[in-house]
Formats: C-alpha cells, sequence, structure tokens
C-alpha cells in the first residue's frame, strides 16, 4: 500500500513537471526591450580663465612744481640804469663837440661828415639834461630827459627831427605822469595823464593835433572834474563837477561857469 501511494507522488510530481515544460514553451519569449539611450549631458561651458591682475605699476615720483618766477615789472623804460650809464660814457658833450650848421644837421667841430652817434647835453655843474641818438646829422632814434633830481622825465623816439610814436613821461617822485602819442610831429593816438600821487588827471584821444571824441579829467582826490566831446578840436558837449562833486553849469562857449576847485 506505502508503495502505491509512493508511485502516485511520483507520476503526479511528474505529470506537473512537463505541463510547466509545454507552457514555458508557449509562451513567447520577450524581446528585451530595448534601452533610451540617455540623452547626452550638455557640456559645461568653460568657465573663462581670469587673468591675472596686472601688476601695480610705479607710480613715477611727481615732477616738482616749476618755481613760479615773479612776474617781469612792467618795462616802460626801453634802457636800464646801466644801459644809460654806458651811453653816457660813450656821448659826446653836444654844447662843446658838436655844432649846428646851416642845412640843419649836426656836424663834430672841424668834420665834413654830419654826425652819427650819442649826444649827451649836460650842464656846468655835470647834471645831465639830455641823452639823444642822431644819424647823418639828425635826431633819430631815442631820446632821454632828466629832473633836476636825477630822475628820469621824459623818453621818447625822433625820426628825422621830428617826434615819433609814443612818449612817456615821469614825476620827479617816480610816479608815471603820462603818456602821448605822435606821428610824424604832430599829437595823433592816445592821451593819458597823470597826477604826481598816482591818479588818473586826464584821459583822451587826438586825430592829427585836434582834441577827438570823449576827454574826461579828474581832479587829485580821484573826483570827476570835467567829461567833454571834441569833434575836429571844437567842444560839442561839456559837463563839469568841483572836487565836491557837486555840478557846475557851463557856459554857451563850454567853458565852466564857476570854479572847479
Amino acid at each position: 500500500m506505502k508503495a502505491f501511494t509512493i508511485f502516485v507522488l511520483l507520476a503526479a510530481l511528474l505529470i506537473v513537471g512537463c505541463g510547466e515544460k509545454e507552457q514555458s514553451k508557449e509562451q513567447p519569449k520577450e524581446e528585451p526591450k530595448s534601452q533610451a539611450k540617455p540623452e547626452p549631458k550638455p557640456e559645461p561651458e568653460p568657465e573663462p580663465k581670469e587673468e591675472p591682475a596686472p601688476e601695480p605699476k610705479e607710480e613715477a615720483a611727481p615732477e616738482p612744481e616749476p618755481k613760479e618766477e615773479p612776474a617781469p615789472e612792467p618795462k616802460e623804460k626801453s634802457l636800464s640804469e646801466r644801459e644809460v650809464d654806458r651811453l653816457l660814457e660813450e656821448a659826446v658833450p653836444g654844447g662843446q663837440a658838436l655844432e649846428l650848421r646851416d642845412d640843419g644837421n649836426y656836424y663834430e667841430k672841424d668834420q665834413q661828415t654830419a654826425y652819427t652817434g650819442w649826444v649827451k647835453q649836460v650842464t656846468s655843474e655835470g647834471r645831465v639834461q639830455s641823452l639823444e641818438q642822431l644819424q647823418d646829422g639828425r635826431k633819430n632814434g631815442l631820446s632821454l630827459r632828466w629832473h633836476q633830481n636825477g630822475q628820469r622825465s621824459l623818453e621818447g623816439n625822433f625820426s628825422d627831427n621830428k617826434s615819433d610814436g609814443a612818449w612817456i613821461g615821469w614825476h620827479e617822485n617816480g610816479e608815471k605822469a603820462g603818456e602821448r602819442n605822435y606821428r610824424e610831429g604832430v599829437l595823433h593816438g592816445p592821451f593819458a595823464q597823470s597826477w604826481p600821487n598816482g591818479q588818473s588827471m586826464m584821459e583822451g584821444n587826438y586825430s592829427a593835433g585836434n582834441q577827438e571824441g570823449v576827454w574826461v579829467r579828474w581832479h587829485e582826490n580821484g573826483q570827476k572834474q570835467q567829461e567833454i566831446t571834441y569833434r575836429g578840436g571844437e567842444i560839442i558837449i561839456a559837463n563839469y563837477w568841483n572836487s565836491s562833486g557837486d555840478v557846475v553849469e557851463s557856459l554857451p562857449d563850454g567853458r565852466p561857469a564857476g570854479p572847479l576847485r
């Protein structure tokens, strides 16, 4: 009996095993799923290389600031005192060495050629009065004159014995006295005059020897004294003030009707 039971169990196991084999044969084999290729990862952009910071340049030492030189004083005098002294040594004394002849030219005594060079006028006490430049016996070039105290009083130029260009004057105290202009010996151009204290005294303009345009004059205290308009040397309009600033009436001919003190 036991043997029969074991036989039945073995037969059942055999049948079950064959069924599984048949079943496995009938089922189609599943094709392996194609594996999706992963999308390529974007390559990271290369990070910009940091350029090394330039080494700081050594700052050049600042150049020393140029020293401010004092502004030169206005050169109104064409010759320095040293140059004048040199020319005075060179110049001949006019009254002793030169003579004016009938042709209007200066000659050295006993000479037939008109003088060219510097001539000076000196007083019997030895004080220099003037220094002038002559060419062919005539005044051509610089002319200088002095006050009694030795202060230069006037400077200008001659052209063929006639004043020409700007002439500048100084007071005995050294203050500028004024400036006037000439053309062939005739006043022409700006005219200015100052008081010894440096205050302007008069300003105006000449045209061919005649006062022209507006002329202004001041009192020594700086108060305006007169303002006159000229045309061809004739007064057109005239206004006057005294030293206190009060108006002074003018007469029909343009003169002030009262004192201007």
